[in-house]
């Protein structure tokens, strides 16, 4: 809680005490069982088989209340109720309970520790979602090949691990809080003998909400040479994630103007490598190098089911969900015929761009127009870039000698367009008013 008594340096003696209370529990189990079965079938199978039930709760409740105009400030903000002539400002409850049920079967199998197969199905269930739409299953699969265990590579001595590995699977999340799609009650205005009251209106159910779901392929390799000296991996992988629960615009005749709705689809693909070396090894000097490259392209390939573009989230089919959309810089306007005969041609469509402090001019930044009507709108916003790099990697070097070690890394992340917030800031009192134009005088 908090307390401000008259004498506090928010009153100054000249209003009387204010206090608030606020009380908010959360309370959160999981029970989990599991049964595990390993059997061996004589010297070429293996079969392992993983069952699970898991049930999670979680439950969140609370209150607050404020009031000023206190009498009685020994009570603080207790006994709120005991300040006769208080004033209370603000009362409010809040109570929210979700449970996730989840059953898991997973069976491993070898042969002859070169072929291995794992084949795992998830079923959840989530209170959240709408009814009919509790429930959904995940299913995954892996197979993995050890190919330096074929004896087409045991004369092969420099080989200490080669291992080609495939995976398809899919996860998810409920990705909406408890009772959303019940359509809970809002505060809606409406006309009463001529004047605009207030009431309680349920919102707009959303019998359709399901799990958003994430489905990941991957192809990878595993090697290791020269007994340890170089190991590493590679993998190429694409992810797509679709059916966002996301607030989507009906039309206001319907008496509503949102509904929760299960829609859209990103998809990530790109390569991830690593890379470990041991350069020299000694007795008491051992140096090593770990890199690390990864290079990720994401696209919104939908956003409503219409495969349109989204200005108002500034979301754009194509692009990365992360975009850079503003005006194109196109250098500065010189004192040129070419440019003067452009800020002529802006400035008849638009009277208000020759005037003002930033009037068009020599020394002014030039934005484009792209569609080239003379006029700058919101018609010459593009799309400029991304925040998220091209790609990224990474490179440590541990050094090694008895008890003591040395690590350098450096970390390099290439492309993507960052803003400088060093930019915005205005160096105050650093300059004088400039009386002559510059850039013309």
């Amino acid at each position: 809680g908090t307390f401000n008594g008259s004498a506090s340096s928010s009153k100054q003696g000249n209003a009387l005490a204010d206090a608030s209370y606020n009380y908010n529990n959360y309370f959160n189990w999981v029970l989990e069982n599991l049964v595990f079965y390993d059997k061996q079938i004589g010297n070429d199978h293996n079969i392992g088989v993983t069952l699970l039930q898991s049930l999670q709760k979680e439950r969140t409740e609370g209150s607050s209340m404020s009031a000023r105009n206190l009498i009685n400030e020994a009570s603080l903000w207790y006994s709120l109720q005991t300040n006769t002539e208080a004033t209370v400002t603000g009362f409010s409850s809040n109570f929210a309970q979700t449970q996730l049920q989840s059953y898991m079967t997973r069976v491993n199998y070898g042969f002859k520790n070169r072929y291995l197969l794992t084949l795992t199905g998830r079923w959840d269930g989530a209170s959240q979602l709408a009814p009919g739409n509790k429930w959904t299953f995940f299913p995954s699969a892996a197979l993995a090949w050890k190919i330096d265990q074929e004896s087409f590579m045991q004369s092969i001595t420099a080989v200490d691990q080669l291992k080609l590995r495939i995976g398809y699977g899919s996860v998810g999340q409920p990705g909406i809080g408890a009772y959303s799609v019940a359509g809970p009650l809002a505060t809606r205005p409406y006309s009463f003998d001529e004047a605009v009251v207030y009431g309680f209106s349920p919102g707009l159910s959303a019998p359709q909400a399901t799990w958003p779901i994430t489905t990941t392929a991957n192809i990878g390799l595993d090697f290791g040479f020269l007994k340890g000296r170089i190991s590493g991996s590679i993998e190429v992988y694409r992810q797509d994630t679709k059916n966002q629960v996301q607030t989507r615009a009906i039309p206001g005749t319907s008496g509503f103007t949102s509904i929760l709705y299960n829609v859209g689809h990103v998809r990530n693909s790109g390569v991830e490598v690593s890379l470990s070396t041991v350069n020299v090894q000694s007795r008491d000097f051992k140096w090593t190098t770990d890199i690390t490259f990864s290079r990720n392209k994401e696209q919104v390939l939908d956003i409503d089911g219409t495969k349109t573009d989204n200005l108002g989230n500034r979301w754009f089919i194509g692009k990365p969900i992360a975009v850079w959309y503003d005006y194109q810089f196109d250098g500065i306007y010189q004192d040129t015929k070419e440019d003067l005969d452009k800020i002529k041609a802006l400035v008849t469509k638009t009277p208000s761009l020759g005037t003002g402090f930033n009037a068009l001019s020599p020394g002014i930044i030039k934005v484009r127009d792209l569609n080239g009507d003379s006029l700058i709108n919101q018609n010459d916003l593009t799309v400029l870039g991304s925040p998220m790099p091209s790609w990224t990697s990474g490179f440590n070097n541990t050094f090694t000698y008895r008890n003591f070690d040395l690590s350098v890394y450096a970390y390099v992340s290439w492309g993507g367009m960052l803003n400088s917030i060093r930019s915005r800031i205005s160096m105050g009192g650093r300059y004088q008013q400039l009386d002559v134009p510059y850039w013309t005088a």
